[in-house]
């Protein structure tokens, strides 16, 4: 079976980021759960949850987020700094939800709401139209896939 890469983006939830004081949030869904239908059509399953994070687990490392996933696509170094850290992930009701460190930066720019979406870089087995989902994430301007609100 072959392997495909793909992204799925998820709304954040921002409320309150004008108010004096506000803090990003610590716990943010990457990828809801089930069956996902993206606006322009695709199909994804997040049908093994429990082993993507068991996977995440495993590894022991924490995954950056960055902006617009600039670390995959930039050239050899180039920089591509992160926004944020995923320190821990689990699953709520079937759905991956990320435990985010932010820096200082990517907790600006979440205020200044110049990105109000999250991307999961997601790699699976090709069906036709479905996709089986694993990680890492970016942020990113609009809702360009899914139309899901974490």
């Amino acid at each position: 079976m072959s392997r495909q890469k793909s992204t799925l983006t998820v709304k954040l939830s921002l409320a309150g980021a004008e108010a004096a004081g506000w803090q990003p949030p610590e716990w943010i869904m990457l990828i809801p759960a089930g069956r996902i239908e993206a606006v322009d059509g695709r199909v994804f399953i997040n049908g093994v949850p429990e082993a993507i994070v068991a996977a995440f687990q495993r590894h022991g490392l924490e995954l950056p987020i960055d902006i617009n996933h600039k670390m995959e696509l930039m050239p050899a170094g180039e920089e591509a700094p992160a926004m944020g850290w995923i320190t821990a992930l689990e699953v709520r009701e079937g759905a991956i939800w990320a435990r985010v460190e932010w820096t200082p930066r990517g907790a600006r720019a979440l205020k200044d709401r110049e990105y109000r979406y999250i991307s999961a870089a997601i790699e699976g087995d090709v069906r036709p139209s479905v996709r089986v989902v694993e990680i890492p994430a970016a942020p990113a301007e609009t809702d360009g896939e899914t139309g899901a609100d974490g």
